[in-house]
Parts: C-alpha cells; structure tokens; sequence
C-alpha cells in the first residue's frame, strides 16, 4: 500500500502551488531562477522535502511574497500589509480599497466646481453624492472582509 504524503497539505507546498497556478509560473522557470533542478521544485509542491534558507528566500523574491506567506504565517501576499492584516483581518484588497479612497479624499480636496465624468459635465454636490455612495458600498466590502470574532471584539461584545 502506498503511504500517503502528509506534508502535501503543508503551508509551504499549499502555498507554492497556489502561486504557481495563480501566476502561471512553470516548475523550469521557478528552478531556473533558483538554481535547482525542475524535479527539486516538484518535489517541493508534493510536500516531499522542503528547500533551503536560501532557496526558500529566492522562491519568495521569485514571487515577490514576504517569507511568511510561504511560511502560513499571514494571508497577505504584500509585505507592507502584514501589519494591517494581522491587527484588523483585512485581505490585501481591503487594504488596497482603503489607500484608494484615502488617495481620492486627498484628491478631492483639490477638485474644482465642476468635474468631468466621460464627456458629460456633472456639478460636484452630485458628483459628491456618487462618491459618497460608492465608498458606502466598498466600506461594506471591507467590513464584510473582517472575521466575526475580531469585529465582535472591536465593538465591546467580547
């Protein structure tokens, strides 16, 4: 009877094989980048051995992910959201949803009376009211994002 490999369902292979089917990457060209054969990268998405310090940084910088990532540690594929995602569990596109609208309020402190919307004109209190809206619904998105238990917390219940 074949054992069956319990390391398969690891955060690292998990995690390695996730990236390379979202990223399209090749077993070669992850090897190729690493210096390794294509069969050491395989029996790295199989759970069968694990890479080195070094091979497992440049894995990481191939995908442009922190190491935590590949280690299971976070969810954030951006280093720079780590942080966010740790305190608040937010995805990385909350947090991208959130530094757009702070880019936009920054934004449109400088607009003038009127903005351009296409080809048509639209006066800003309208234009306001459209902003207003759209932020509404992605602040549901967001929320929607955050865990039961830390949204509990956040509001006194635990």
């Amino acid at each position: 009877m074949i054992e069956e490999n319990k390391n398969y369902f690891l955060p690292f292979p998990t995690r390695l094989r996730q990236l390379m089917d979202d990223t399209g990457a090749s077993q070669q060209a992850l090897a190729d980048y690493v210096g390794v054969t294509r069969q050491a990268v395989a029996q790295w998405k199989d759970g069968k051995t694990i890479p080195d310090m070094y091979n497992f940084k440049r894995t990481a910088e191939f995908f442009k992910v922190p190491y935590e990532y590949l280690l299971g540690d976070t969810d954030s594929k951006v280093h720079e959201n780590m942080a966010l995602a740790r305190s608040l569990g937010l995805s990385d596109d909350s947090i991208e949803t959130l530094q757009g609208i702070k880019e936009f309020s920054e934004h449109d402190d400088e607009a003038k009376e009127y903005n351009s919307f296409g080809k048509a004109v639209i006066p800003m209190n309208e234009m306001s009211v459209f902003h207003l809206y759209r932020a509404r619904e992605l602040m549901m998105k967001i929320l929607e994002d955050i865990p039961q238990d830390k949204y509990e917390e956040s509001i006194g219940i635990r």
